[in-house]
């Protein structure tokens, strides 16, 4: 969207024709929602108060970060197409390093999930062999404490390597 929008500044449009024309050209929803802020532009709105409605009902922070710098450049001057490029740029770093530290985490997310469901798995493979040899985890308050401190120490365990794995961009 930001890519179509400044070319078409590029060209020679004013803004709220630029964005009336990127409305038809890119799919829902956020077609829709650009449509809301032409119409709202030709109710009368300000470009500002639309800007603010448009990065109410979309909560993208990366139309945030647009609609930010459209409104200073309304403010302040300058070249808007350039800014859109240079925010287009930003927004696809941003995308290809989520991508990045995804594929670099995946070990970790798996390590998580094989840490999660091999007691599990244990405990049917041992019930399936020796049903008698679980029965005192359970009849017994010995047992029933271990049970618990495993299952806690089992979600911490799963909580720690949520937190090591999970890199905000």
């Amino acid at each position: 969207m930001l890519m179509l929008l400044a070319n078409y500044l590029r060209a020679g449009h004013g803004f709220t024709r630029a964005m009336e024309i990127v409305s038809r050209e890119i799919p829902p929803p956020l077609s829709e929602e650009i449509k809301k802020f032409v119409k709202d532009i030709t109710l009368g709105r300000t470009i500002e108060v639309a800007l603010e409605e448009l990065e109410k009902r979309t909560g993208d922070e990366d139309l945030g970060l647009a609609i930010t710098a459209i409104n200073i450049q309304h403010e302040v001057g300058g070249n808007l197409s350039e800014i859109l490029d240079k925010i287009n740029h930003t927004v696809r770093e941003r995308v290809r390093l989520k991508g990045e530290i995804k594929t670099l985490t995946a070990q970790g997310r798996l390590t998580a999930i094989i840490i999660s469901l091999l007691p599990i798995v244990l405990a049917v493979i041992i019930f399936c062999i020796s049903p008698d040899f679980l029965k005192i985890l359970f009849s017994q308050s010995v047992g029933r404490m271990m049970l618990i401190f495993a299952l806690a120490a089992q979600v911490l365990g799963i909580f720690l390597i949520r937190k090591i794995v999970q890199i905000q961009v």
